[in-house]
């Protein structure tokens, strides 16, 4: 297992104001496909969606490869402050919030962890992370550290989405 530190800044992301209608989860598209990074999945037709509530994760007990996901909706962070998030992932994962890329761990690997620094406000904030397998072992997990805090597992009642 191989550590990489990310560190994006710590640019200032101001906090989403209509988040009227949300409720627990993400959505989830999936997608079948063979790539060597992760694909604009925007462009491509999922073959099923859901929505997951508990922090994003692949089950280690799947026996498919060769995927993609991308899970959607909006991470509600509890105090003001300077967050890390982190990524661990074989294959390739990114995290955005807000528009803003704050974790790149894309490309065919084994399972390593990539992490990036971002300062926000208490409140709800777009979130987009995507995800691909390109054969062999899959994993991914989320891990955030909160000011003050220890890294932890991001909290599944942290994710939201509009239905």
């Amino acid at each position: 297992e191989t550590d990489v530190k990310l560190h994006l800044g710590e640019a200032q992301i101001p906090a989403a104001v209509d988040v009227d209608g949300l409720q627990p989860g993400l959505q989830l598209p999936e997608y079948s496909g063979r790539w060597p990074r992760l694909p604009p999945s925007e462009t491509l037709k999922p073959v099923a969606t859901t929505v997951v509530d508990t922090s994003p994760q692949v089950d280690k007990s799947l026996n498919s490869s060769f995927f993609g996901r991308r899970y959607t909706g909006y991470v509600k962070v509890p105090v003001d402050g300077v967050y890390t998030f982190s990524l661990k992932s074989d294959d390739g994962s990114r995290l955005w919030i807000d528009d803003q890329l704050v974790v790149d761990n894309d490309g065919e690997h084994q399972a390593w962890n990539a992490a990036g620094v971002v300062r926000l406000r208490a409140g709800h904030y777009p979130i987009k992370l995507t995800y691909f397998d390109a054969g062999g072992a899959h994993q991914l997990q989320v891990f955030v550290t909160e000011p003050n805090e220890k890294r932890r597992e991001l909290p599944a009642d942290w994710l939201f989405h509009k239905p």
